[in-house]
């Protein structure tokens, strides 16, 4: 089994969240804001993700990163990022 590459910088994010009393940044809401910041319009941001889904479904039998981003996506399992919003 390997492991992920070491984040140096994931216990420093972690201390400022914590002393900024924020939770960490789901998926969904990266997501979300990768996008807006992307393409700005609601209906352009809707395209990007229809199309991410939809290249997403195409490759999952293939491929199981895409198959593990895609059910992740539509929270078809369960991911270790907290649910909770600030």
């Amino acid at each position: 089994m390997t492991s992920l590459p070491h984040d140096p910088t994931q216990p420093v994010i972690a201390r400022r969240l914590a002393a900024a009393g924020q939770v960490r940044e789901t998926l969904e809401a990266h997501l979300y804001a990768f996008l807006t910041q992307r393409f700005g319009l609601r209906p352009l941001i809707r395209g990007a993700l229809a199309g991410l889904l939809a290249a997403l479904g195409r490759h999952a039998a293939a491929d199981a990163e895409a198959d593990l981003f895609g059910r992740v996506l539509r929270r078809g399992i369960w991911c270790a990022y907290p649910l909770q919003r600030s």
